[in-house]
């Protein structure tokens, strides 16, 4: 009782949705209480916010099935609804527009990481800057899309994008 609205809550910011949100709160419940012998949860507030959280995550990328090929197009998955395809490509285009604002530099940096999936080492050795760099200039650009998706009132797909 005394976590339920809290948790719900915390939920609905990230499914925007008030019914899953309360259905991912009562699954959580649900599954405590069924391991409640194997569990020794010292924290119940940061248990359970981080359970939510998960299973925010679990239903986004359940419900937004993508397979990215991210510097051309967005491809969906032929069983996704329309829906999730609208959607899906909204946070396409709202990714490229927070990349195009990104300093020249950082969004080279998070482009090699991102879309050439190279490791912090490579991109680090080719642009002849230090791992501490590259990190720097990835954390920076990872804020500045999260503070564009805010402001664009993308909320939802933010745990999706955490997880990108």
């Amino acid at each position: 009782e005394t976590h339920y609205t809290p948790l719900t809550r915390y939920a609905i910011k990230i499914v925007a949705n008030h019914e899953i949100a309360e259905e991912i709160v009562q699954d959580v419940f649900v599954s405590i209480w069924k391991n409640r012998e194997k569990n020794s949860i010292l924290s119940a507030k940061s248990y359970l916010t981080k359970a939510v959280r998960n299973r925010c995550i679990n239903h986004i990328k359940a419900n937004f099935p993508v397979h990215e090929n991210y510097d051309n197009s967005m491809h969906v998955i032929s069983d996704a609804t329309p829906d999730s395809n609208l959607e899906s490509m909204e946070l396409l285009k709202a990714l490229r527009e927070a990349e195009e604002k990104l300093p020249p530099h950082t969004a080279k940096v998070f482009a090699l990481s991102r879309h050439t999936e190279l490791t912090y080492n490579e991109i680090s050795q080719q642009l002849d800057i230090s791992v501490k760099t590259v990190e720097y200039h990835i954390s920076k650009a990872l804020k500045s899309i999260r503070e564009f998706l805010e402001q664009n009132n993308i909320l939802f797909m933010i745990c999706f994008f955490n997880s990108y």
